[in-house]
């Protein structure tokens, strides 16, 4: 997932944790979705988040949010 933040703030990048690997992506994105949202720190200077299937060619974007 990419939290791509307001201007003056660098751009942050969080996977989703190993033992979720065997999940379908709508249960990851979920999952990572209620930590960015349990983060009030980060979700203040968010502006959009992107899902992004790291394990195809290519890494295509799965999702994206406001």
């Amino acid at each position: 997932m990419v939290m791509h933040t307001k201007n003056g703030y660098d751009d942050a990048v969080w996977y989703s944790p190993l033992d979720q690997n065997g999940n379908s992506q709508e249960k990851i994105i979920a999952g990572m979705k209620r930590r960015f949202e349990a983060t009030p720190a980060m979700a203040s200077i968010t502006q959009k988040l992107n899902f992004y299937d790291n394990l195809a060619p290519g890494k295509p974007l799965i999702e994206s949010y406001p």
